[in-house]
């Protein structure tokens, strides 16, 4: 067999938060792993609202750009256990895809479950730098949960899961950033009027109140 990449198990498994599951885009139904331009490799998942893009120095990069769909028991067996000192790694070669102590010893192995396809170039929705200044955005809660695990235990808080989000200001993508200097990610803003959510402080909290023809105007315009 020979070996196509060798990446940090835990990373190619918090990129599956990122992964779509059953999409018509069948290339954003794995994770995929491309050749850093200079050092180690880029794990990299998406479904179209997030994206996470982890950068795993010590990796055994593969030559081209490769995507890999795991089964659940691998993403399972990548994570290393309490009393192992080190993370696990993940070795795909040309027939299997095989999650390994840092003894060596094999956790689990599966035959290699590559996606045919071109995987977007993601590197085109990173903002490369903050914005100037800070504004509002809207963002769904249920989108944001999926940066929870990597972020947690990563502050000085170890049960916290602290990160910032500062989006563009142009209403495109947002920036993620976590205590991991290893990962960064993106989530995309809804509109704040058709999610019907609230983007100015509501009066009722500054003591002001408002008339029932107030509300009627609301209701109508919504």
């Amino acid at each position: 067999m020979t070996t196509t990449a060798i990446v940090n198990a835990d990373m190619f498994r918090l990129a599956a938060n990122f992964m779509a599951k059953n999409d018509v885009r069948f290339y954003l139904n794995g994770i995929a792993i491309q050749p850093h331009e200079s050092e180690g490799a880029y794990i990299v998942a998406t479904d179209g609202h997030v994206l996470g893009v982890f950068h795993d120095a010590g990796a055994w990069a593969p030559t081209e750009p490769i995507v890999v769909q795991p089964s659940k028991d691998l993403l399972k067996a990548c994570k290393a256990y309490k009393r192992e000192v080190n993370d696990r790694s993940l070795q795909v070669t040309d027939e299997r895809q095989t999650v390994r102590r840092d003894t060596g010893e094999e956790v689990m192995s599966e035959p290699l479950n590559l996606i045919d396809g071109r995987f977007p170039e993601w590197g085109r929705v990173v903002p490369k730098e903050l914005p100037e200044e800070p504004h509002n955005a809207c963002f769904d809660m249920a989108l944001m949960k999926r940066f929870e695990a990597v972020a947690l235990g990563h502050g000085k808080m170890p049960t916290q899961a602290p990160m910032t989000v500062h989006p563009s200001p142009n209403e495109g993508s947002a920036l993620v950033l976590t205590p991991r200097h290893d990962f960064v990610g993106v989530i995309m803003p809804m509109r704040a009027e058709s999610a019907g959510a609230l983007m100015d402080v509501p009066k009722w909290l500054t003591g002001e109140s408002k008339t029932q023809e107030d509300h009627w105007k609301e209701d109508q315009a919504a």
